[in-house]
């Protein structure tokens, strides 16, 4: 969170705030951070994400390391804009055409982005940004789920139809 808090008050507009939403033992030092910056503002744990998500302008994140980011993927469903570090799980869900993602721990790259969206998300009065989000509905859970199993199973020689009608207790064995 350093790297955020560092790259909003030296790129950041005067006009945006920062809000940080959960709660960890980070607390204190995140307070530190802030020291008397009005712009920042740490709510704590909130059950009403959507409804916070809703009233954003932009979505950061700034994990060092991520593999199913599910605070990008809430964003994505808000439909932000989303700067976000090149960890595994947001190199593979953004799209870098829709969203910026920069090196992980550079402030810099971070304040760019976030200046860059800032001033992009204002010339275009807040437009709803347009992600693919059917591979992450269920029935496509499911289905890569099921086509992951399937491989498997023939690369042991076995095809899904030769285990129908079979009970749990007869694949025990």
């Amino acid at each position: 969170m350093h790297t955020l808090i560092e790259a909003f008050q030296r790129h950041a507009p005067p006009q945006a705030h920062l809000v940080l939403i959960g709660e960890g033992p980070q607390r204190a030092e995140l307070e530190s951070l802030r020291g008397d910056d009005r712009r920042i503002h740490l709510l704590g744990f909130r059950w009403n994400i959507d409804e916070l998500l809703g009233e954003m302008d932009l979505y950061v994140s700034s994990s060092r390391e991520e593999q199913f980011p599910l605070a990008i993927l809430e964003a994505m469903r808000a439909r932000l804009p989303i700067v976000a570090t090149a960890t595994l799980g947001a190199r593979e869900m953004l799209d870098p055409a829709q969203s910026a993602i920069v090196p992980v721990d550079d402030a810099v790259a971070m304040g760019q982005a976030i200046a860059a969206a800032l001033a992009e998300r204002a010339r275009h009065a807040r437009r709803p940004v347009d992600y693919d989000m059917d591979r992450y509905d269920r029935s496509s859970a499911v289905r890569a789920t099921l086509g992951l199993y399937q491989e498997a199973l023939a690369r042991q020689g076995v095809k899904i139809q030769d285990l129908a009608g079979l009970s749990v207790e007869d694949a025990r064995g």
